[in-house]
């Protein structure tokens, strides 16, 4: 199998839609959002003990409603709309959107998956525990490759195929700790 070269722009919709999906998934995004309301629920306790006007129910309500505002807008704030370039072969990805390019490796991806609209390469990532010590997750970044660009069906599954029989031996259990931010 050789190596895939596409070149595409992702849309806002194609984003907000990966978003929402990845977010909808067992082990989805959903996570940091507890996560996150857990340490705001922390957080109000502690703005309301210290203050004598705040209640705990309007200091967490103030920051759970921050926080949402944060994780719908951040992605549609960091969109890149330029057409960018990606290509897979057995060593990982490689990606260019206008000066700037980067590789990953198999191993730092975390699934190969297909949706209807689109194939999602979705990026591992690391959290800092301490000092090389990472927590390894799905961190909701991803390729996203929307069926226009393929020139058709056949060349979408050549690539999906190809994708996932590149990640197989690479693939990892998430969460995972590592001395690694990434592995690859």
């Amino acid at each position: 199998m050789g190596a895939f070269e596409l070149k595409y722009s992702v849309q806002r919709q194609e984003l907000w839609n990966y978003y929402w999906w990845a977010w909808r998934q067992p082990d989805g995004l959903w996570i940091y959002w507890l996560i996150f309301s857990l340490a705001a629920l922390a957080l109000g306790w502690l703005w309301a003990s210290i203050s004598e006007t705040t209640n705990l129910f309007e200091a967490t309500a103030l920051i759970c409603l921050t926080g949402a505002c944060f994780f719908v807008l951040f992605p549609q704030l960091a969109y890149k709309p330029q057409e960018r370039s990606v290509t897979i072969d057995a060593d990982g990805i490689d990606t260019t959107i206008g000066a700037r390019s980067g590789h990953r490796g198999w191993a730092d991806i975390s699934s190969v998956t297909s949706r209807g609209d689109s194939i999602i390469l979705m990026v591992s990532g690391g959290t800092r525990l301490l000092p090389g010590l990472w927590l390894l997750t799905r961190v909701g970044n991803a390729f996203i490759i929307p069926n226009r660009a393929f020139k058709g069906a056949e060349q979408r599954q050549e690539f999906l195929g190809s994708a996932q029989n590149w990640h197989r031996p690479h693939a990892q259990k998430f969460p995972a700790l590592s001395t690694k931010r990434y592995l690859a």
